[in-house]
């Protein structure tokens, strides 16, 4: 029913209008989610091979200095300066095995804090510190204050608690940075990945060192979400221009069944109005609309004739009815005369009957009389 309300609310000019409008806005959108879609994965795809490009000098790094277990060439500051020189890198962690004694080898990069760690101890590390400590500890406290070695030792003593609350500091940062970049990490089975929510690009390559590695990275992709609005730029005013000439079409192309379905319109309206079927549809097309104005002023032209028609077959009954009427009065009038001639002769006869008894009375006496 409701569909039925809308419908009928539409007149034929708007749907003839609005329903080419309305799908060539579909088109556009269309057209547009279509380019947006392309632009965007031409971006990426560009994006991707930009970031595999750009991080094949960490990636060469990396490789040397994993298979080597050389931690000071990846943590330095020439190393730092090189890491910094991807703008877009926010984040990359490297996981591998030295080529030698296959020991396992780790760091991470943060651009946020611009900091470079290591991630990767050996399991006694931990203990080696605090043993190294409570060496220097113990070593301090069997020496008097005025001892000449007394202040180096408190010197070392100092420095290797300060390096294991270090350790433990950088763990914890490390924690945190992981937490941050790689929690719930999952390429799908690829390569790199995609997070549209955090606009960033995850990426995984292996380091190439024979002890085996991979290197993590993450790319800033924010850019991207500019791309709608490149595409917005450049569809509105297409779409725009499309919808100005398919209304100039539309009009040109409806404007003349328009007119006709109009013209049809008033002059129906017109003979229900005045009654006058002499009105006739003025034809200005040749396609269906014409032929059904053509059929209806057909129509209205037998059903004039047929009235004509009709009024002068009552015009020429009145007039035999009239004459009717008259032959009838005359008919009667002689009826009448002859009814009074009857009553004449029937006067006349019983004179005459009168006056023969009256004879023959005369004549009977006449006799008698004899």
């Amino acid at each position: 029913m409701s569909h039925q309300k809308f419908s009928l609310s539409l007149s034929i000019s708007q749907r003839l209008t609005v329903g080419p409008l309305v799908l060539l806005l579909a088109v556009c959108f269309a057209l547009g989610f279509s380019w947006y879609k392309a632009r965007s994965d031409l971006v990426l795809k560009n994006m991707i091979d930009i970031s595999r490009i750009a991080a094949q000098p960490i990636l060469n790094l990396m490789s040397l200095s994993v298979g080597g277990g050389n931690y000071a060439n990846a943590l330095d500051e020439k190393a730092l300066n090189l890491y910094q020189a991807h703008e877009k890198l926010l984040f990359f962690s490297v996981l591998g095995k030295t080529d030698l004694s296959s020991e396992d080898f780790g760091i991470i990069y943060d651009a946020g804090k611009g900091r470079v760690l290591r991630s990767v101890y050996p399991p006694a590390h931990v203990k080696s510190l605090e043993s190294k400590l409570k060496k220097a500890e113990d070593t301090l406290k069997g020496l008097p204050r005025d001892h000449r070695k007394w202040q180096g030792v408190k010197d070392i003593v100092e420095a290797r608690r300060k390096e294991l609350q270090d350790y433990e500091i950088q763990q914890k940062e490390i924690g945190t940075i992981l937490a941050h970049y790689e929690k719930g990490w999952d390429l799908k089975g690829k390569d790199h990945f995609i997070d549209f929510k955090a606009s960033r690009l995850l990426m995984e390559i292996p380091t190439g060192n024979e002890g085996g590695g991979i290197l993590r990275m993450v790319i800033d992709i924010s850019e991207v979400k500019g791309i709608w609005r490149r595409v917005l730029g450049d569809v509105i005013p297409i779409t725009l221009t499309a919808l100005f000439i398919a209304a100039l079409v539309s009009w040109l192309f409806s404007r003349p069944i328009i007119l006709s379905i109009r013209s049809l319109f008033m002059t129906m309206e017109d003979i229900e109005r005045t009654s006058d079927l002499g009105k006739r549809v003025d034809i200005k097309t040749t396609d269906e609309l014409g032929k059904t104005s053509f059929a209806l002023n057909k129509m209205l032209e037998k059903i004039e004739s047929i009235i004509k028609k009709a009024g002068e077959t009552s015009q020429q009954l009145a007039g035999d009815s009239e004459k009717i009427t008259v032959s009838s009065e005359r008919i009667a009038e002689g009826a009448q005369h002859q009814a009074t001639v009857f009553e004449e002769l029937a006067s006349s006869f019983e004179t005459n009957t009168a006056n023969a008894t009256t004879a023959n009375e005369i004549a009977q006496e006449a006799t008698q009389s004899i």
